[in-house]
């Protein structure tokens, strides 16, 4: 599976605008419209044009005397309760949880969408939320020293303290059989490319669960781009090759990289033994 010409322009342009020097000028939610207009069709001005209308109606229920912690109960209500936008739970890993106008139609989303549609609210409402990553999760957070705040957009916009973040990683770290203790400097900020690449992988990874690894591979070839020396996601495109029998073409890639790498380095090393384990 190839993308057509009208789609190649779209990666293109993607990939060009998320590797500009300047971040901030991202917008996050127009980048993963395009980026779901490379797979179904969708209406990038009228989905933006719903989150604005969202906006607009918070706004009418909101007042000029509101405190940050009056909005973000009304955005609470409203959205969760009115519009209904709630995590999908029961198909967590469908890779339209990723895509804004699937989780805007379908009110279904996993944790990085949801959190995206309530920053550009908050965003639109006055209000810059950062986002923040920790292990299989996504948050996002308001404030600083004694006043910061976390919210947590997949259960409901719900507050939490950084205490309580960090429970949340670590419980979430002993499901996963990973026993680490994570402390305070570990949970990072997501600024706009972090959180779109965060997408991507959410997106490669969830075409892998239902074996569509045509999709995941093109997903991951769009991630190599932008992280030539990405490990993980070099290993994932070698196991998708496989799955699709491109047996050639795997060890092309996996060639290609230990060439370019210091001979003695441990990830050399390491991509050696993967070599010999996968192909010998």
């Amino acid at each position: 599976m190839n993308y057509t010409e009208s789609q190649k322009k779209i990666e293109q342009n993607f990939i060009s605008e998320l590797n500009q020097d300047n971040e901030k000028f991202i917008h996050v939610p127009l980048m993963i419209l395009k980026l779901e207009s490379m797979e179904h069709e969708v209406d990038i001005i009228e989905t933006l044009g719903k989150i604005s209308n969202i906006v607009k109606e918070i706004k009418d229920l909101s007042s000029s005397f509101d405190t940050f912690y009056d909005i973000i109960q009304i955005t609470n209500n409203f959205l969760f309760d009115v519009v209904k936008i709630q995590g999908n739970p029961y198909d967590y890993y469908h890779p339209n949880n990723s895509f804004l106008n699937k989780v805007l139609e379908t009110k279904a989303g996993n944790p990085v969408s949801i959190s995206i549609i309530y920053q550009e609210i908050c965003r639109q409402l006055g209000f810059d939320l950062t986002g923040i990553g920790i292990p299989g999760h996504y948050l996002l957070k308001y404030g600083h020293g004694e006043s910061l705040i976390f919210l947590d957009p997949y259960n409901k916009g719900v507050l939490l303290t950084k205490k309580e973040v960090l429970q949340i990683t670590n419980k979430k770290n002993k499901q996963s059989n990973t026993n680490i203790k994570v402390a305070e400097d570990s949970i990072k900020e997501y600024g706009p490319r972090k959180t779109i690449l965060r997408v991507l992988n959410n997106l490669k990874y969830s075409y892998s669960s239902i074996k569509n690894f045509e999709k995941s591979l093109l997903i991951s070839n769009m991630i190599l781009k932008i992280q030539p020396n990405n490990i993980e996601n070099l290993v994932h495109m070698v196991s998708l090759h496989k799955e699709l029998n491109n047996e050639s073409d795997a060890l092309e890639l996996l060639d290609n990289f230990i060439e370019k790498s210091p001979e003695d380095s441990p990830i050399t090393i390491n991509l050696l033994n993967i070599r010999k384990k996968l192909f010998n």
